[in-house]
């Protein structure tokens, strides 16, 4: 698959990192999407690497597969590997919280590859859709679920007495329907995750169904503490007409934090050319000096199809599936999240 990876996007020691990290998961985690992280103001080619796990799957089984196997892991490595697990059973499992709210029942896992955070573990970050039927009455069950994927102890019905684990999950369930509360007049909150292996994580919150006039309202009702007039600009020069917006926000027990991104994706399906969607936003992120010029050329070998043989022929329809615009005080980094899916010829009807 190595041809259908523009060099300009991966390569050197980087491609080898990459390598190594897919290597830990099964390669049935190919047949379905999977996905990477590109730093575009960077010049190096490199990226994160992330799977889509769906619910029931063979990739499931695998990792709660790993559970039962008492020799895989050790220490906390071990209470992520078990965590994981027993989110999976649970989003599988027909009548509970997670099997109606997590959208198609689909886990999202990150890993990171470029620059693992100082003191972090190589377990990957957890994140979900949450299907529309998700109502802001449960915020408590999915602070639960959160707090479970982090590895700590949750709650099962009454809580007998507090714990470190508990008194986490009341923390995010407050802070989480502070911000669901304040962002529901303007968007849906459509994903939820949380980095397990990262020191001191915390919760991401993708707010999206936003206008791009009420953006600034939304980040003024759930306080986030960054500077609105950027935020506004960056929007108004990179969001044109026809473009989806999403804001993602860390949220924490002292509310939103100061890290923000931008979240903004295209119309288009896997068969789409989705270049000519995308060119007028890489040549503004280019402008401010948010892109390199390299790496946007990288970006348009990489949309599109592309036909490999590996004892049969098959396509991996490869897309942009969002750019997004990071701010944190007076500092920008423009990221790029690519998606890519492999398919039989026999399947041509790619959406």
């Amino acid at each position: 698959m190595r041809m259908a990876f523009p060099a300009e996007l991966f390569g050197g020691a980087h491609w080898e990192r990459l390598l190594a990290r897919a290597a830990e998961v099964p390669a049935t985690a190919l047949e379905d999407i999977f996905g990477f992280e590109v730093h575009l103001g960077r010049p190096e080619p490199a990226a994160d690497f992330c799977i889509a796990v769906p619910a029931g799957g063979d990739l499931a089984s695998h990792f709660m597969g790993l559970a039962q196997d008492a020799g895989s892991a050790t220490g906390r490595r071990r209470v992520d590997r078990d965590s994981l697990a027993a989110c999976l059973r649970e989003i599988a499992s027909a009548g509970t919280f997670a099997n109606r709210a997590i959208a198609d029942g689909g886990t999202l896992l990150e890993y990171d590859v470029i620059e693992p955070p100082p003191g972090s573990r190589p377990s990957p970050g957890v994140f979900w859709s949450l299907a529309d039927s998700f109502e802001s009455s449960q915020v408590g069950e999915l602070a639960r679920l959160l707090a479970m994927a982090s590895g700590l102890p949750v709650r099962s019905g009454a809580l007998e007495r507090p714990s470190a684990g508990a008194t986490r999950e009341a923390e995010w369930a407050g802070a989480l329907r502070d911000v669901v509360e304040a962002a529901t007049p303007h968007g849906r909150i459509s994903q939820v995750g949380t980095f397990v292996g990262r020191h001191q994580a915390g919760v991401r919150v993708i707010v999206g169904r936003l206008e791009h006039e009420s953006t600034a309202h939304l980040l003024d009702a759930v306080g986030w503490p960054g500077p609105l007039a950027a935020a506004t600009d960056a929007i108004d020069s990179c969001a044109l007409p026809g473009t989806r917006l999403a804001v993602a926000l860390d949220v924490g027990p002292g509310g939103v934090g100061p890290r923000l991104g931008l979240e903004l994706a295209m119309p288009g399906g896997w068969a789409d050319s989705q270049w000519r969607h995308w060119r007028a936003v890489l040549d503004t992120l280019i402008a401010k000096r948010w892109c390199n010029v390299d790496k946007a050329r990288g970006l348009e070998r990489w949309c599109g199809l592309t036909r490999l043989y590996g004892g049969q022929m098959y396509l991996l329809a490869k897309r942009i599936n969002h750019v997004k615009i990071g701010i944190r005080k007076d500092v920008f980094e423009a990221k790029a999240y690519l998606a890519a899916c492999r398919r039989g010829m026999a399947d041509m009807a790619l959406r």
